[in-house]
């Protein structure tokens, strides 16, 4: 790490050891509370696709396959935290790395924020969203640096980041809005014309997502060819929870839709919740069985025809979200290893299968009481977050620091994007946007304009 430290920090023992000291004991902590690996449902179902090599679910292939990968090594979940933690500590040494103020109450509260418990505790968790959230972290850093040496990208970093941004385009579908712009900037630290810069960002998002495409294709056997994909699923879902939203908040449902359907629909409307479409289920089988472009028709003009209910309903379900409501009831943190697990396709409960043990883990006392006076404060509130990385980007554009500026301006868009498409209040949904607010404030404390 020393090459890349500030030249006003190489010569400040006090910086130097600071880093040392956050790091070590940001890395020793998630290790800690995060070891040997936080499993939920999803997480064992993802498990045991990489370990069987057998799909049971609509997750993208990548988790799974990196899982089984890290099992074939020793311990799936094991190996995810090291990778998970490692991509943390390294985009952290970066955000710290070009220090330049020294002051101790800025070190000190940068420490403060790095070692934000919500990021410490997610870090052990086998999520795909916290996978994304520190690939991106790390792959922004990683381009800031090279855009701040003003020096040509080489094969190693240009190597890793195309790893980095796989892993960004492949964990969720919105991980695009992050790509794309990443790409743009690897390509012009490659110092090359407008034109290959273009070429070059084109190719730098095109073949991270032929990787993952060609994932899917290889995972997906052909039993499940006469199954629906996971994005029609997911839009049949969305656009189901919008309908009986409209319909919950003053609208009706479209005529249009066949008698039956529409029978359905109002019976699970008593039900609707903004917190989470769980609470209207899933007995519809006529809705399920309409070509998705019927269900598309039914629902623009249901949207278009009781605009206001669409929108009640959407600031409803976002509002919850962002942490104005009951945080209680968005999954504010899992803790240990969930069970039993049954999926469709296999007999019984995998977790003997996978050699597991349900159990809420050796620290659950301990968060459980954390997690009672913290879940109500601003640490489990997205909109803290949003707010202060809205007033750090204006900083960082005052200083001219584009990269950062652009990674702050897309986690900002990253959360926003469920205002559309969210069917529940989970707050691992917004984990991305509390570790960049977290990475880029400490580096907006620690550092002074960056020339143009």
């Amino acid at each position: 790490m020393y090459p890349v430290l500030s030249p006003r920090l190489r010569t400040a023992p006090v910086g130097v050891w600071a880093i040392g000291l956050i790091l070590l004991i940001q890395m020793a902590a998630v290790l800690w509370i995060g070891l040997p690996g936080q499993l939920s449902f999803d997480s064992i179902i993802q498990l045991y696709e990489g370990r069987m090599l057998k799909v049971i679910s609509f997750n993208p292939p990548l988790m799974s396959l990196l899982l089984g990968l890290f099992d074939r090594l020793g311990s799936g979940p094991v190996g995810f935290v090291l990778l998970s933690s490692t991509m943390l500590l390294a985009a952290s040494g970066l955000a710290l790395a070009h220090a330049q103020r020294l002051s101790w109450w800025r070190w000190l509260l940068s420490a403060i924020i790095l070692l934000n418990p919500v990021i410490l505790l997610y870090t052990g968790i086998v999520w795909k969203d916290v996978l994304l959230a520190h690939a991106i972290v790390l792959a922004y850093f990683l381009v800031d640096h090279l855009h701040r040496r003003e020096q040509p990208v080489g094969p190693l970093g240009i190597s890793l980041t195309l790893l980095l941004l796989a892993v960004i385009i492949g964990a969720r579908q919105q991980g695009i809005l992050f790509a794309i712009p990443l790409a743009i900037w690897l390509a012009l630290s490659a110092r090359r014309s407008t034109a290959l810069s273009l070429l070059l960002a084109a190719m730098f998002v095109a073949l991270p997502y032929e990787a993952n495409q060609l994932m899917q294709r290889l995972t997906h056997t052909a039993a499940q060819t006469e199954e629906p994909s996971a994005n029609q699923t997911g839009l049949q879902v969305l656009m189901r929870y919008d309908l009986v939203g409209i319909a919950a908040h003053g609208g009706k449902l479209d005529p249009g839709l066949p008698g039956p359907v529409i029978a359905e629909l109002s019976t699970v409307v008593p039900r609707y919740s903004p917190y989470r479409v769980d609470t209207i289920g899933n007995d519809s089988p006529g809705y399920f069985h309409l070509p998705l472009n019927s269900i598309r028709t039914y629902w623009w003009q249901t949207v278009s025809t009781y605009p206001k209910a669409y929108l009640l309903h959407r600031l409803d379900t976002f509002r919850i979200l962002l942490g104005w409501g009951d945080v209680g009831q968005c999954v504010p943190l899992h803790y240990g290893t969930y069970g039993p697990v049954y999926a469709y396709g296999v007999n019984g409960d995998l977790l003997p299968k996978l050699g597991l043990v349900a159990g809420p883990g050796p620290l659950i006392i301990q968060i459980s009481h954390f997690l009672d006076y913290a879940v109500a404060s601003p640490l489990f509130m997205h909109g803290f977050y949003a707010l202060v990385l809205l007033i750090t980007a204006v900083v960082l554009y005052r200083r001219h620091s584009w990269v950062l500026l652009t990674l702050s301006l897309c986690s900002l868009a990253y959360l926003g994007s469920y205002a559309l498409i969210g069917i529940a209040c989970d707050f691992r949904y917004g984990y991305t946007l509390i570790v960049v607010t977290s990475l880029v404030t400490a580096r907006v404390l620690l550092t002074h304009r960056q020339q143009p």
